[in-house]
């Protein structure tokens, strides 16, 4: 069986809760799974999926990090 408890914060977990809580799974496992809500803006995750798909369909386009490096830094040094 899954129960589930949601909270805005951690802050509004009152000891007469963990009490509770404590008394009614007395002896019994339980599991405590916290997730963090993170917002992801929509144009950030329309973004990865057209970055996804450029790379899928044309993985040539792809640079060795290593490579791209030297060529940032030549492109700085042209720039000064």
């Amino acid at each position: 069986m899954d129960t589930t408890f949601r909270f805005s914060s951690a802050q509004e977990i009152s000891e007469e809760f963990i009490e509770k809580l404590k008394n009614f799974y007395k002896g019994k496992p339980i599991y405590i799974t916290i997730t963090e809500d993170s917002l992801i803006p929509e144009w950030q995750k329309e973004e990865v999926l057209k970055r996804q798909s450029q790379v899928k369909n044309h993985p040539e386009s792809l640079m060795d990090f290593d490579k791209m490096i030297i060529s940032l830094e030549k492109e700085l040094e042209n720039e000064s």
